[in-house]
């Protein structure tokens, strides 16, 4: 059995990767999770953020649609915080059989 996978957008005007932006700065982080295998369909997608290491919170809980269970993608439209420290969002896919991958990106705001 093999885990889905998640991957980042990229190009101009998304972050895809960790980054140090500015305090209050609009960014966007987009997704692409997908199965890899037939009949493993994506079920669940989580977001959560976490900030100076504290306590994580859900801040996106998606049950898959059955059409988007081969390929999910969104793009999430964010702005830091008016306070400087790190923002680690975190991302999780969930298939059929329940394998999980998860990726991360840490934004420092200075």
């Amino acid at each position: 059995m093999i885990p889905p996978t998640i991957d980042f957008t990229t190009g101009t005007n998304y972050t895809s990767s960790d980054a140090h932006l500015a305090l209050n700065t609009d960014f966007k982080i987009g997704v692409i999770a997908k199965r890899t295998e037939d009949k493993d369909d994506l079920k669940t997608f989580v977001v959560t953020v976490s900030y100076d290491g504290g306590t994580e919170t859900t801040i996106d809980n998606v049950t898959i649609p059955a059409a988007q269970g081969g390929e999910f993608t969104k793009d999430y439209d964010l702005t830091t915080r008016t306070t400087t420290g790190t923002e680690k969002f975190t991302f999780t896919v969930t298939n059929r059989d329940g394998l999980i991958t998860t990726k991360t990106i840490v934004i420092t705001v200075s």
